[in-house]
C-alpha cells in the first residue's frame, strides 16, 4: 500500500502548526522546520508541514514530487496582505495533490486583500475554502468533515504522542472560584481531567470532536487550571 500524504503549506506564521495540533490532536513540533516535519497518523498515512521559507520550498519541491499527496492545504494568515502571486509559490511543491483546500486561518481578523487572494487561489486550484479559528473553533468542524472524506483525521497513531491534561488546582477549589467565569461546559471538561485520560478519551465521553475539546483545554491552560502533557 503506497503512503498517503496530507500536506500543510503556507507562509511562516500562518498558523500551520497550531492548526495541525488542534485539528488532528497530535503534539506537533513548535520549531520552524528546516524543510518539513512529518507525522504518522495512521497506516501509511502521514501529515507533513512544509517550512514557510522560500529557500525551503525550492528544495522540498523535488522531494514532494515523489509523495502521493491526497490532500494539500494552503494555510494563509487571514490578517495578512499576501498576494495571489506570493501565495502560489507555496503551492508549487504540492501542485500534483489530488485535492486542495485554501484555509483562511486566524479568522478573528480577515483582511480584504487576503480574502481576495483566497478566492483567486481557490478558483485556480479548484479548491474548497474554509475560514477557521483555532481560538474559537470556528470552521473547524466543517474542515474536519471535509478531511475525513479521505484522511482518518480522528484516529492518529501515537507516534507523534497524545495529549493528556492534568489539573493544576483541586476541582472543588476551581468550582468555587467565581472570578474564573467558567462555563458549565468547561467545568464538565475539568471534571473528566484525571491525569490519565487523553484528549481523545475525554472528547468521546463528552461526545464532542477532539479538536474542539483541545481548543477549550488550551483556554483552561491559559487560565492556569490545567497542564497539557505529551505522552509518547
Amino acid at each position: 500500500m503506497p503512503r498517503k500524504f496530507l500536506v500543510f503549506t503556507g507562509p511562516k506564521g500562518s498558523g500551520k502548526t497550531t492548526l495541525i495540533r488542534t485539528l488532528l490532536g497530535i503534539e506537533a513540533k513548535t520549531d520552524e522546520p528546516s524543510y518539513y516535519h512529518s507525522y504518522s497518523i495512521g497506516d501509511d498515512v502521514y501529515v507533513v508541514e512544509i517550512a514557510g521559507k522560500p529557500e525551503a520550498l525550492r528544495l522540498v519541491q523535488t522531494v514532494a514530487s515523489r509523495w502521493e499527496i491526497d490532500t494539500a492545504l494552503l494555510v494563509l494568515d487571514a490578517s495578512s496582505t499576501i498576494s495571489p502571486r506570493e501565495a502560489f509559490e507555496y503551492v508549487r511543491p504540492v501542485r500534483h495533490a489530488r485535492r486542495f483546500a485554501v484555509i483562511l486561518n486566524k479568522a478573528e481578523t480577515v483582511s480584504p486583500q487576503t480574502r481576495k487572494t483566497a478566492e483567486v487561489m481557490a478558483h485556480e486550484l479548484k479548491a474548497a475554502t474554509f475560514t477557521v479559528s483555532c481560538k474559537t473553533g470556528e470552521g473547524l468542524p466543517e474542515l474536519s468533515s471535509w478531511l475525513r472524506e479521505s484522511i482518518p483525521v480522528e484516529a492518529p497513531k501515537r507516534a507523534g504522542g497524545v495529549i493528556v491534561p492534568a489539573l493544576l488546582r483541586p476541582l472543588e477549589e476551581i468550582a468555587r472560584d467565581a472570578s474564573l467565569g467558567l462555563t458549565d461546559d468547561e467545568l464538565k471538561i475539568l471534571s473528566l481531567v484525571d491525569g490519565r485520560r487523553d484528549v481523545k478519551e475525554i472528547s468521546r465521553l463528552l461526545a464532542q470532536p477532539p479538536f474542539l475539546v483541545l481548543v477549550k483545554l488550551r483556554k483552561l491552560k491559559a487560565k492556569g487550571l490545567v497542564d497539557l502533557k505529551l505522552v509518547i
